[in-house]
């Protein structure tokens, strides 16, 4: 349970900057501060009322934002424990003056934000000033060559604490892309929700194991089955033991992939065949595979496997698209990708199959809302 606490102040992490303004005694100054927030265009900073950065800026209408990293701590700590002086000069701080806000801009900020004042609110000593931000200013090794900001290279300080003690945290390198946690939870859900056995009308489907390593290599070692599903022929039964236990888990927990299915004919424990997501183009994009016994071949067993699958992968999975690839001169895949509503979507020519040989690779899609229709 948490605890109350008495403090005077908390301050739960904000970014150190100086700011630079017009002064009417000493021509220009700056002086340190860390509270503010941005959203837009818009700034919002804090600054004692009784401050002379106050009654310049009031007086100018406009200031900058430097944005140090802890290369500057004891120049930005000087600016701040110094007052009611001329610092720039003072503290041999290097700067130019900006054009759009006639204030100084320091150049050894990696940052800097020049700012228009649109009103200010004092309260309990506070003027709270809300401004336009102007322009941006970035250091060139802060910018990649698309003018994007890198942001993994700036590291501003954080001003922390309450009224017993103030203190600074600096950033380490990690950097994670906004809404990254919510599609490795997604991922991982995805994973955990398809159940290991489901059943059709003639079939079982159910995820592979060892023990199905015998029935599996029957049909993996043929030519016929492995060179048009883009693998070569499984030489022997200790490989294919190798890949049910290493190389199948591996690829999947690499891709977060379900773990697919074995094909059995109701009545029976015979893996026949198989049909998996074998490859995952975006969160809610997987690529559809199968395979079958040549045994078993024009009786439908595929098609209905697959159907299986794809409203498991709809419902379950929430996908927003299913994907199919084969080559041209696989007919039978072709057709099944007709028979569940795919919609051919590219024919990218000259590729080469496993065994080298120039042929088209045809690319099928499925969208949810083709298959609700259905």
């Amino acid at each position: 349970m948490k605890q109350s606490f008495e403090t005077s102040k908390l301050y739960y992490g904000f970014p150190i900057f100086i700011l630079g303004y017009q002064d009417q005694t000493y021509g220009y100054n700056v002086t340190t501060c860390s509270s503010s927030y941005s959203l837009g265009d818009w700034l919002v900073i804090g600054v004692g009322s009784e401050e002379n950065a106050a009654d310049q800026i009031k007086h100018y209408q406009k200031f900058t934002v430097n944005i140090p990293d802890e290369s500057f701590m004891l120049e930005m700590e000087q600016a701040g424990f110094i007052s009611h002086r001329e610092k720039l000069e003072h503290l041999g701080l290097d700067y130019e003056i900006s054009e759009r806000s006639q204030a100084p801009i320091l150049e050894a900020c990696p940052v800097v934000l020049d700012c228009q004042v649109n009103r200010i609110i004092e309260e309990d000593g506070i003027c709270h000033i809300f401004a336009k931000i102007l322009d941006r200013l970035a250091d060139p090794e802060l910018l990649d060559d698309k003018g994007h900001f890198k942001n993994d290279r700036f590291a501003p300080t954080y001003f922390m604490g309450d009224g017993h003690q103030r203190v600074y945290r600096y950033l380490d390198n990690r950097v994670d892309p906004m809404g990254s946690f919510i599609k490795k939870a997604r991922k991982k859900m995805t994973r955990a929700e398809l159940p290991e056995r489901i059943e059709t009308e003639r079939l079982i489907l159910r995820v592979r194991t060892v023990a199905d390593a015998e029935d599996i290599h029957a049909y993996a070692s043929l030519p016929e089955v492995a060179y048009p599903a883009g693998f070569h022929p499984v030489k022997t039964l200790e490989d294919e033991i190798y890949y049910l236990e290493h190389i199948l888990p591996e690829r999947n927990q690499k891709e977060n992939l379900p773990a697919g299915y074995g094909i059995v004919v109701k009545a029976t424990d015979k893996v026949i065949g198989s049909v998996d997501f074998n490859h995952r183009y975006e969160d809610d994009v997987l690529e559809l595979g199968y395979t079958l016994h040549p045994d078993y071949w024009g009786r439908g067993y595929v098609p209905e496997a697959a159907r299986a699958l794809i409203d498991l992968g709809f419902k379950e999975l929430v996908l927003h698209k299913i994907e199919l690839v084969c080559f041209g001169y696989n007919v039978q895949s072709q057709r099944v990708a007709e028979k569940l509503g795919f919609t051919p979507e590219a024919r990218i020519r000259d590729r080469k199959d496993a065994q080298g040989n120039r042929c088209d690779d045809l690319r099928y899609g499925l969208l949810k809302s083709e298959w609700e229709e259905k």
